[in-house]
């Protein structure tokens, strides 16, 4: 039995450490101008009640040599009439310090929650094995491996409060200018303000080298 136990939560830590280059939707080029690029994007928080949308995007480099971007910017048809535009500068570093201030909040209340979660998953797991109940035995793993996903998904969100800087945008935002070795890839953040009750469905973005090549890619969410 204990060779099954330590199996069983050998699965669940692999399961647990999983990660993939492309967590998001996949983006497909709209102008065909073959730069080495894939482009996926993923929101981090999906709630249509809330004026904000935290978008994580993921530029892999395909080609053998570096691949330097001078700019990546969100195309927005008509911010009049769609009320959507990035925020940037001063309003950043507000959201920032006022999600910081949240963050430490729910931190300190998820923490006693997935203590309480892990544990009744330990506990499940354990007397699922011991009692030869595999459907308890799952249901325990599948607790544990919900409590570090639980986990790695708020150390991903306490990340953006580095855009608490004085730039208009901090070192890891979208619009900076950055380059991304061969075979590699990096991962960029956008924050959109958005009307409350409403969706964004896709991200279109324009992408230029510093090679002056451009291209246009749309992203569904």
């Amino acid at each position: 039995m204990r060779t099954k136990y330590l199996l069983l939560l050998c699965g669940v830590f692999s399961l647990s450490a999983c990660a993939t280059i492309h967590p998001g939707q996949m983006g497909h080029s709209l102008r065909e101008a073959n730069i080495p690029l894939q482009i996926s994007a993923i929101k981090v928080e999906q709630e249509e009640n809330k004026a904000f949308e935290l978008i994580d995007v993921t530029l892999e480099n395909t080609a053998d040599s570096w691949l330097k971007i001078n700019s990546v910017r969100v195309v927005i048809d008509d911010p009049g009439a769609k009320k959507i535009s990035v925020v940037m500068g001063r309003d950043l570093k507000d959201w920032a310090l006022a999600m910081e201030a949240k963050l430490k909040q729910d931190t300190y209340n998820k923490n006693i929650a997935m203590t309480g979660l892990a544990a009744v998953g330990a506990v499940a797991t354990a007397y699922g094995l011991s009692s030869n109940n595999n459907q308890v035995a799952a249901l325990g793993a599948a607790t544990l491996v919900g409590a570090g996903a639980w986990a790695a998904t708020d150390k991903v969100k306490s990340n953006y409060k580095t855009a608490t800087t004085s730039q208009a945008v901090p070192d890891n935002h979208l619009y900076q200018s950055f380059s991304v070795p061969p075979k590699m890839y990096a991962r960029k953040w956008v924050l959109l303000n958005k009307p409350i009750n409403t969706t964004i469905t896709s991200l279109i973005l324009d992408v230029e080298t510093v090679e002056g090549r451009k291209d246009t890619y749309e992203i569904s969410l």
